[in-house]
């Protein structure tokens, strides 16, 4: 996901469901989801976000804040000034194949 007026972007699990609201709370929060990755296990989908933050924050690369403020998934945020969605999305990939089988989770 991207939201383009904090050039930020952000990985993030969800259940695939239409009982789940939390894409769509995004969407209204000015959040665009570019790409998504269907898990079997839910466990795989965590470890692939916790690889993909972890490898940010090795870099140095810190959440993005909001005007300095916190915000639902601020912890699983990078600043597109310094990488590009097609990096993440590359990441998240090399992230699966180091880790198992492709719940849902979406950048």
């Amino acid at each position: 996901m991207i939201k383009s007026t904090l050039a930020a972007a952000k990985v993030g699990i969800c259940e695939h469901s239409p009982k789940n609201s939390r894409l769509y709370e995004h969407g209204r929060n000015g959040w665009t989801v570019l790409n998504t990755m269907s898990f079997r296990l839910g466990r795989d989908a965590r470890a692939v976000e916790r690889i993909t933050v972890e490898s940010w924050r090795a870099r140095g690369w810190p959440p993005v804040l909001d005007n300095g403020l916190a915000y639902d998934g601020y912890t699983e945020t990078v600043s597109l000034r310094v990488t590009s969605a097609a990096e993440i999305w590359t990441a998240v990939c090399s992230a699966v194949a180091a880790t198992a089988k492709p719940s849902e989770l979406v950048i």
